[in-house]
């Protein structure tokens, strides 16, 4: 969770990361099962090996460089396939042997567990999809101030109604295993978004990608 800002004069940026920083649809695309287009996607598609082999989109890593001079860069992603609340309990290392998604269940299940019988068992920053979402971001160079991580595209308009954002950048599209990235967008959380008066602009790599928004509101290229 972001604490409050201390930054003087600066606005507060919120940032998606699947689809808007990254090429992650090439990765869905990979594991999707049997085949893309496809109804289900292969659980090795969310295990830190598959997620640190995406790419940053191209102008991203400058562009939220340049917005930073401005903004607070506070990243805000849904990346509940292991669960914002799920710690890494075992090395994915196991992940590669043919019991590999059953011991993932059970990271799954003592992760959520454990906690609850002992709240400092793990440090809040082992979280499993926050360190991989940090270490990605860090070895590609991204500058931020934030990392938050929360369950499902819904969830991040309850984020940000309790928080200040100037301005929330997000591809807001779904279901990239039957058509890629930019195609099916979540009308409701659009839709929320405009309801609750949040500043956003739908990323698209095509007709509002990162050399558009940078221009819009630095007057920059």
């Amino acid at each position: 969770m972001i604490s409050n800002p201390t930054k003087v004069n600066k606005k507060i940026l919120f940032c998606d990361i699947d689809s808007t920083i990254n090429d992650h649809w090439k990765r869905i695309k990979k594991w999707t099962i049997p085949e893309f287009p496809g109804e289900q996607i292969h659980w090795k598609a969310f295990i830190r090996k598959e997620l640190m082999k995406d790419k940053p989109l191209p102008n991203a890593i400058n562009s939220i460089s340049r917005l930073s001079e401005k903004y607070e860069i506070h990243f805000l992603t849904a990346r509940g396939f292991n669960g914002s609340k799920s710690y890494r309990l075992f090395s994915e290392r196991w992940y590669d042997y043919s019991f590999g998604k059953l011991v993932l269940k059970i990271n799954n299940f003592l992760s959520v567990k454990l906690p609850k019988l002992k709240n400092d068992l793990i440090n809040s920053k082992q979280k499993y999809a926050y360190s991989i979402t940090k270490d990605w971001l860090d070895s590609n160079g991204f500058v931020y101030d934030s990392i938050n991580i929360v369950d499902s595209a819904d969830q991040k308009v309850n984020f940000l109604k309790k928080v200040k954002c100037d301005l929330f950048i997000d591809d807001l599209s779904h279901s990239q295993n039957l058509s890629g990235s930019y195609v099916k967008l979540y009308d409701s959380v659009i839709d929320n978004l405009i309801k609750n008066n949040i500043n956003f602009e739908i990323f698209n790599i095509e007709f509002n990608n990162w050399a558009h928004i940078t221009e819009k509101y630095l007057n920059v290229r």
